[in-house]
This record gives structure tokens, C-alpha cells and sequence, in this order.
């Protein structure tokens, strides 16, 4: 890292339900780490339904925010894997505040 620069985004990720959990833990985790992805990829209680688990990804995130004051977040779904190097999220130039990337191959 470059002096002055942000350090690099911290990858986030939550799942409630064991099949997510098994597909975070064999593809979701192992790609984030394979190109040496700073992330915090975590079980959460289910919350009654889905509707429910997936409307608190809200406050999962502001909570990340306030955990990691400063530092550039970047979500990923639990059931995701990353299959190329993610250059465009680390490197978007400041100011920034919310970026979206949506691929599907």
C-alpha cells in the first residue's frame, strides 16, 4: 500500500442457513482467499424467515461501517465466489460511496 492510501476493502458476507454456510465455507471463502481478499464472512441466527434474513443485510452492513470506520466495505451474497481478480473494487479512486458490479458467467 501506497502511503496516503485507503487500505484495501474489506469483504463482508453473512448466511443463515447451513446450505449457504457449506457454499460459503467450500467456494465463497476459499476464492477470497485464493487472491489474499481481507474478509469477515459470518453465521447469523435465522431471523424467522427469508424475507427477514435477507432485510437485515441493512443493518449487518451499518454495523460493519461502524466496526470498521473508514475502511471501504464491499458485500458479497454467501452462496457468490469470486473467479477473477476484483481490480475494479479495489481501485476505484476516492470519493466513493457505494459501488455496485453485477456478473453472472
Amino acid at each position: 500500500m501506497v502511503e496516503g492510501e485507503n487500505p484495501p476493502p474489506l469483504f463482508v458476507s453473512y448466511y443463515t442457513d447451513p446450505k449457504y454456510e457449506k457454499y460459503a465455507k467450500e467456494h465463497l471463502i476459499p476464492s477470497l482467499e485464493k487472491f489474499g481478499l481481507q474478509y469477515e464472512v459470518e453465521a447469523v441466527s435465522p431471523l424467522g424467515s427469508w424475507e427477514r434474513n435477507v432485510n437485515y443485510k441493512p443493518s449487518f452492513l451499518l454495523g460493519k461501517l461502524s466496526e470498521h470506520e473508514g475502511r471501504d466495505l464491499v458485500w458479497l451474497d454467501a452462496d457468490s465466489e469470486v473467479v477473477l481478480e476484483p481490480t475494479l473494487l479495489i481501485h476505484i479512486p476516492a470519493p466513493r460511496l457505494i459501488g455496485a458490479y453485477f456478473s453472472v458467467l
